[in-house]
C-alpha cells in the first residue's frame, strides 16, 4: 500500500539554528505514528513544514497524493490539524466552532463512520467522544485548559481529514478524559492517517502503531513499540 503522507529529507533553519535536519517519514492509511521528544527536539516544525505553516529550506512532501510545497490548497482540504496551542473564538461555544469548521470543510465529519448523514449527528458524535457534549452551549472562553484541548482534538477531526495531525493534544488533560480522546482516536483511524506528538512515552504506546523519537532536529529511530524496547530498552 502507498504511502498517503510521506517526507523526505525535509529540513528547516532558523538562521544558525537546525530546527530539523533530513527527516525521512512514511505514513499509510489506517496507520498512527507517534513522535516522542523533548521541547526543541523539532517536533512541531516537522508538522508545520508538512502542513504548509512553515517553508522547508530541503526535502519533499507529499500528503494525501498532493505536493505540499506546489499543491498547497489541495493538501489543506485534505489534513485536519490540532496544533500546540488552542486557536478558538472565546466567545463562540463548543457547538458553534463544530459547525462553522464543517461549513468551511464543504460537508459532516464522520458520516461513513457513524452511519448518520446529518451535520448535527457527526457533530454531536465528535461532542460527545470528547466530553463537550453537556457544556456545548457555554462560550469556550470559559472553559478549562483541558477542555480546550478536548475542542481542539475535535475541530481537527471535522470534515473527514485523509490525513490528521495532532501536536500534543491531550496536555493538560486529566487521566479520564485522556483516555476518552485516545479512544475517539483509535476510532477515527480508519480510513485516514495520524501522526501525533507527545512528550509521553505512555501515550504513544497506548496509540501508536509505530512510534517515532526525535531528537536534535533529526528522527533518529522509528519502529513498533516492541521493535523500539527490544532494540533499545533497558528494563
Amino acid at each position: 500500500m502507498s504511502p498517503i503522507l510521506e517526507a523526505r529529507g525535509i529540513s528547516k533553519n532558523f538562521g544558525a539554528v537546525t530546527a530539523a535536519k533530513d527527516v525521512n517519514v512514511a505514513i499509510s492509511q489506517d496507520e498512527v505514528v507517534g513522535i516522542i521528544g523533548a521541547n526543541g527536539a523539532g517536533k512541531t516544525t516537522a508538522i508545520r513544514m508538512m502542513t504548509a505553516l512553515t517553508s522547508s529550506n530541503g526535502g519533499t512532501m507529499n500528503v494525501g497524493g498532493y505536493d505540499v510545497a506546489t499543491e498547497t490548497s489541495k493538501v489543506r482540504e485534505n489534513i485536519g490539524v490540532c496544533p500546540q496551542h488552542d486557536v478558538l473564538w472565546s466567545q463562540l461555544t463548543s457547538l458553534e466552532h463544530l459547525k462553522i469548521f464543517s461549513m468551511l470543510k464543504g460537508y459532516g465529519a464522520f458520516s461513513e463512520l457513524f452511519g448518520e448523514p446529518t451535520e448535527e449527528n457527526e457533530i454531536q458524535d465528535l461532542l460527545k467522544g470528547v466530553q463537550l457534549w453537556d457544556v456545548r452551549h457555554k462560550q469556550s472562553g470559559q472553559y478549562s485548559g483541558g477542555m480546550r484541548r478536548r475542542l481542539s482534538v475535535a475541530i481537527a477531526s471535522v470534515g473527514s481529514p485523509k490525513v490528521m495531525f495532532l501536536d500534543e493534544p491531550t496536555t493538560g488533560m486529566d487521566p479520564l478524559s485522556r483516555q476518552r480522546v485516545w479512544n475517539m482516536i483509535q476510532k477515527i483511524k480508519k480510513n485516514r492517517a495520524i501522526i501525533l506528538t507527545t512528550h509521553s512515552m505512555e501515550e504513544a504506546d497506548a496509540l501508536g502503531d509505530r512510534i517515532g523519537i526525535m531528537s536534535e532536529g533529526k528522527l533518529v529511530a522509528i519502529g513498533s513499540s516492541l521493535h523500539l524496547k527490544s532494540k533499545f530498552g533497558a528494563g
